[in-house]
């Protein structure tokens, strides 16, 4: 069971009992639930859908509507009547997501936009002048930990929510990356973290790294 569903089956646990559901447990539920949208659905999502609209040489603004138990609508707002190209499909940040407070809290539902944006990302600058650079902080943070050398970095025994930074097994609550030397590097973080967390590599193994959101 994941972390979100245990979540979950405290929120309808309480609410049978009729206790009043803390505001840290709420809480805590979107800090997940925005966790997974940054770190697993956009970018799968980003995956899928590129190749169809980079074909495309017209702007356009994506935007999915999803209700639990409902069907799953997505819909395509045409810039100036026309449907438009984009060579990537970028998402905001986990924070930017809108949330609507819980109704219920046993459906915990929720209606969220997603569109084309301008989101954070990172790019990490190598004394040799590599420069790694990637469509979504995620990517960048890994292929950088993957160029460091990931047995170098687990040895520094960093953990991101508890989880191994760079472990040898895959965690199943957490989003993980697969790298090179069958290690999974755990991406399950803000934009901000991953940076934090590059500069701290980057000082304890003396590499230099210059780390910049952009």
């Amino acid at each position: 069971m994941s972390k979100l569903e245990k979540l979950y089956n405290s929120i309808q646990n309480l609410k049978d009992l009729g206790v009043e559901i803390p505001e840290t447990l709420m809480e805590e539920t979107r800090r997940v639930e925005q966790e997974i949208l940054a770190n697993d659905l956009i970018p799968s999502l980003s995956d899928a859908i590129k190749p169809i609209v980079g074909k495309m040489r017209r702007e356009m603004k994506l935007v999915i509507w999803y209700r639990p138990r409902e069907e799953l609508k997505i819909e395509v707002n045409q810039q100036s009547g026309e449907i438009a190209s984009a060579s990537s499909i970028n998402i905001e940040d986990a924070t930017s997501v809108s949330h609507t407070e819980f109704e219920d809290p046993s459906d915990i539902q929720e209606e969220q936009e997603f569109s084309i944006a301008n989101p954070s990302r990172l790019i990490v600058y190598f004394p040799d002048g590599t420069i790694i650079r990637e469509g979504y902080a995620a990517y960048t943070f890994f292929k950088t930990i993957e160029r460091i050398g990931a047995l170098r970095v687990k040895e520094l025994g960093l953990k991101i929510s508890g989880v191994d930074l760079v472990s040898e097994t895959d965690d199943s609550i957490y989003m993980q990356r697969l790298v090179e030397g069958g290690y999974f590097v755990c991406t399950h973080s803000s934009t901000k973290q991953k940076k934090q967390i590059l500069d701290e590599i980057s000082d304890k193994l003396k590499l230099n790294l210059k780390v910049e959101i952009i």
